[in-house]
């Protein structure tokens, strides 16, 4: 039973850590837009736009390291309690 519990908090740590994984790509998505901007329109410099290319790229690296190995889409856990069988 103990394993179960462990996977099934396995199994809901690595939903979450997906879901924040995306969050973070779509913050740096954002990121790089308004750099951008703000370096066209010369109220930025070209080492803010570079660091937030660089932003860019860690999240979507997070991104690929929060998926699972198997690569199949997660779906979020069901609770466990105590009619849950292997509770």
């Amino acid at each position: 039973m103990r394993d179960v519990r462990t996977a099934w908090l396995s199994s809901n740590t690595a939903f979450r850590r997906a879901g924040v994984a995306a969050e973070l790509a779509k913050e740096a998505d954002l990121g790089l837009s308004l750099a951008h901007s703000r370096y066209q329109l010369g109220l930025g410099s070209i080492v803010e736009l570079s660091q937030a290319q660089l932003q860019q790229t860690d999240a979507a690296i997070c991104c690929v390291n929060a998926q699972p190995a198997a690569n199949f889409p997660l779906t979020p856990p069901v609770e466990l309690d105590d009619t849950t069988p292997f509770h």
